[in-house]
């Protein structure tokens, strides 16, 4: 209503090594009583309480998340410039030029379980440019818009945008 600060409300910290620079958000989405948070710097996508700021998980990637939407109450999708995500037993990526190999490989775009943050099996490749996907939308017939500087997306040709059917 005031447009003020609430200094009483921060979110948890997200543990994460030394490596680049701290975390930042570029994208945020809030689902029910949960803030879903893509990050670059420290890079990872991470689900906290939106009443407390806790943190409930958090998955690692190999280069910045930049976009994260929701397509169901289980499943999260994550679009950025990453190469590799984590599985539930390998806490961190490293990066796209030095990865952590027991990651998952997963081309700028992938799905997390919306609950644990564990990785789906999905996997439409995006190949282009470096910056890879940098938007993602729902639409209301469950089809998913993918936005971003690309020039392919799960085998086919496909410059900048692309939608895909329900997933």
């Amino acid at each position: 209503r005031t447009g003020a600060v609430d200094v009483s409300w921060e979110l948890a910290a997200v543990p994460f090594t030394a490596r680049g620079e701290g975390p930042f958000a570029i994208d945020l989405l809030v689902g029910g009583a949960s803030l879903f948070v893509a990050a670059g710097g420290a890079d990872y996508a991470a689900r906290h309480d939106l009443a407390s700021g806790g943190l409930q998980w958090w998955t690692d990637t190999s280069g910045s998340v930049q976009a994260i939407e929701r397509i169901s109450w289980g499943t999260v999708v994550l679009g950025g410039h990453f190469q590799w995500v984590a599985d539930a037993d390998t806490p961190e990526c490293g990066t796209n030029d030095d990865p952590v190999r027991s990651c998952s490989v997963r081309l700028r775009l992938a799905a997390v379980s919306a609950r644990t943050g564990t990785l789906r099996e999905w996997n439409p490749v995006v190949t282009g440019a470096y910056s890879g996907v940098w938007s993602l939308d729902l639409d209301p017939l469950g089809r998913l818009h993918v936005g971003g500087e690309f020039t392919s997306i799960g085998g086919q040709a496909q410059l900048y945008y692309a939608r895909l059917g329900a997933i």
